[in-house]
């Protein structure tokens, strides 16, 4: 499940600065991650080609809320020291089907919004939703998922991670469905796809703060489609795995 861990916002401030009390971040600062990715996943959803990746990846956070999480740009609105919540907006390079039909992937612009709650130290619970998510435009994507992390070692953390998709009629059938005009192409029979969890997944990973500027870390995610998705004629295999290590510099 891909979606922005803002947990922990609180970051090491010197106390005679005015903090934000959302992010608790002396007022007109930021903190900046840069990083890259190594790993293998699936060519798409449902596919049974996978491939190789090595991908920079770069993470913002300024004290008044304001963040940028890869391609996702948000506002963490809350003050609570356990909650975060607000507005996000996801630009898509361009998603495709297993079977590669469908509209050609666009780039585009998807907003939504999040909402994150602590109730433990060491727990979070992660919500977030993305209208107009489907190929095509329009479409709910929902997700929802919890996090459990624990110190193994010095500065060395583990973590594991459940997670689950929801999407509703157009973002089902966009994905999985299979209309008149595609299954005249002969690839696959006409499918109608249901609104309905489409996705479940389980995460583990460690992390490593080698210094203060630098984290390694390794990630391995397994998922299996649901429902609709995991029935319809273009899925290839139900079951994914991705596994990637990251090395990440802060300034």
């Amino acid at each position: 499940m891909k979606n922005s861990c803002l947990l922990p916002l609180v970051l090491a401030c010197a106390g005679a600065l005015a903090q934000s009390p959302v992010t608790y971040m002396p007022e007109g600062t930021k903190s900046v991650s840069v990083g890259l990715a190594l790993g293998s996943t699936q060519r798409a959803e449902g596919s049974s080609e996978r491939t190789m990746f090595l991908v920079p990846h770069f993470s913002i956070l300024w004290s008044n809320g304001v963040f940028l999480e890869g391609l996702n740009l948000g506002l963490q609105m809350s003050e609570a020291t356990n909650m975060q919540y607000g507005p996000t907006l996801f630009f898509d390079l361009g998603s495709e089907r297993a079977d590669g039909l469908g509209p050609d992937g666009k780039k585009r612009f998807v907003p939504g919004a999040f909402f994150n709650f602590q109730p433990l130290h060491n727990v979070s619970l992660q919500t977030s939703v993305r209208y107009g998510a489907a190929l095509d435009g329009g479409g709910v994507l929902f997700r929802g998922g919890a996090v459990y992390w624990m110190p193994v070692a010095s500065r060395q953390f583990i973590h594991i991670a459940t997670g689950f998709e929801w999407g509703d009629e157009t973002y089902m059938q966009s994905y999985y469905g299979v209309s008149a005009q595609q299954a005249g192409l002969g690839k696959a029979p006409a499918y109608h796809a249901s609104a309905g969890i489409n996705n479940v997944s389980l995460r583990t990973g460690w992390r490593w703060q080698a210094s203060r500027k630098y984290t390694v870390s390794a990630t391995i995610n397994f998922s299996r489609l649901r429902g609709s998705a995991a029935d319809s004629p273009i899925i290839e295999s139900r079951a994914a795995r991705t596994f990637y290590t990251s090395l990440t510099y802060r300034f």
